[in-house]
């Protein structure tokens, strides 16, 4: 795997905030270790294989029940309700960004993250965002991924929920803004407070909405069920399309992980189908009581994951904590957890040399570790990877919503 850096500028940050394109404590990430056009290529291709081996498992198992499916993956009945709205149903075509690390034994599968929730486009193309020359851009790839999905000419939303909305008006205003510069299709970023439905059209602010880009969770939903009347009448009845369906969110329970794991036992699965699954995938099991022993035993090599969390919540690396404190969280879990759990084996990221930048501080240079993210639409590669780092003394559960850098790098060649 080739090493080698092509820096953005070291005040890459500092412009990005005064273009109001990052927040003021935001650390991006500006050099270090790139992934070439080929390994790209080759994890889409390897995500596509494995999402279409999922919707087999499926099939089989659940006869293409997507409610079983999911009921299987750890969601509740009322959240799989909210995720199957509409007629919008999965596909491995799936808009999706594969989380992975770099180790000694090569690139590791640690997570899906899939559908409309993908996070990054804008981190991942500032250096576009600012005028500078860059290639393969994930936000341009994603407006293009889109707008191949709806009506030329049509009205869009993208939608996140009210308590939400402020935080994330930043990043969706610049989604909106490159869809609507791509021509194709029109989009206004709203909460599903400001949507109204007459039992024909849905509407947004008085404009009538032809399809909706659902940045909001079936937690969200739940918690005020009220104020999402409206969005869900337009889409059950089938008024509004979902280009990337809510449905695709329920193949990124982290027990997906564990049910190909699961499958590439059962001897229906082909030779060609478990060394897929063996050669990408760390060994992934669900937590329960009869997995206590061994993950007590094996803790140096686990990691510890909450089946349906994000932003790096709830997890713990086994080697990073005492004995007695991973045996506590275990048996609390098993006892008192309302959402599953995952044990993994552990691939410690590579350190590696990254420099970052930062609004205030300027640039830092550092040994550290990563995760990339890749993207995939349709199958292929989606573009530049998100790049998450932190500093070798930190934890290696890295992520920016646990203090992690966040950027991307120039592509490779080779």
């Amino acid at each position: 795997m080739l090493k080698t850096t092509v820096a953005w500028p070291d005040n890459l940050a500092l412009r990005a905030y005064k273009k109001n394109l990052i927040l003021q404590d935001s650390e991006i990430v500006v050099d270090g270790p790139a992934l070439t056009q080929s390994e790209l290529d080759s994890v889409a291709s390897t995500t596509h294989a494995l999402f279409t081996l999922l919707w087999e498992i499926c099939k089989r198992w659940c006869d293409g029940d997507l409610a079983k499916f999911g009921a299987m993956l750890g969601f509740s009945v009322a959240e799989l309700e909210i995720l199957l709205w509409g007629k919008a149903r999965f596909t491995p075509d799936v808009f999706a960004r594969t989380d992975l690390v770099k180790t000694i034994d090569g690139l590791k599968i640690v997570e899906f993250n899939v559908g409309s929730s993908v996070g990054g486009l804008i981190q991942t193309s500032l250096p576009y965002l600012l005028g500078l020359q860059q290639n393969h851009i994930p936000l341009t790839n994603w407006v293009k991924y889109l707008a191949a999905k709806v009506t030329s000419g049509s009205h869009g939303a993208i939608i996140e929920d009210a308590v939400a909305l402020p935080l994330m008006q930043r990043t969706l205003r610049q989604m909106a803004q490159a869809l609507n510069q791509g021509g194709h299709t029109h989009a206004t970023v709203c909460s599903q407070k400001e949507l109204e439905w007459n039992g024909q059209h849905l509407r947004c602010n008085g404009q009538p909405i032809d399809w909706v880009y659902p940045l909001f969770s079936a937690e969200n939903v739940l918690a005020d069920v009220t104020s999402y009347a409206a969005l869900k009448a337009a889409v059950c009845a089938n008024k509004v399309d979902m280009p990337v369906p809510q449905s695709g969110k329920i193949f990124g329970s982290k027990l997906a992980l564990a049910l190909l794991q699961q499958y590439a036992e059962d001897p229906q699965a082909s030779i060609a189908q478990r060394e897929l699954v063996r050669h990408w995938i760390p060994w992934t099991a669900h937590l329960q009581e009869s997995q206590l022993t061994l993950a007590i035993a094996q803790q140096q090599e686990l990691i510890l994951k909450p089946a349906l969390g994000y932003a790096g919540k709830g997890v713990v690396v086994g080697r990073e904590v005492a004995s007695e404190e991973w045996q506590r969280i275990l048996k609390t879990i098993l006892t008192d957890a309302v959402e599953p759990f995952v044990v993994q084996k552990f691939y410690p990221p590579l350190i590696e040399h990254f420099t970052t930048s930062h609004p205030q501080h300027g640039s830092c240079s550092y040994h550290g570790r990563s995760v990339y993210g890749v993207y995939v639409m349709d199958g292929k590669a989606g573009g530049a990877p998100l790049v998450r780092s932190a500093p070798a003394d930190r934890s290696a559960a890295i992520n920016f919503a646990t203090g992690g850098a966040v950027g991307s790098l120039p592509v490779l060649y080779v």
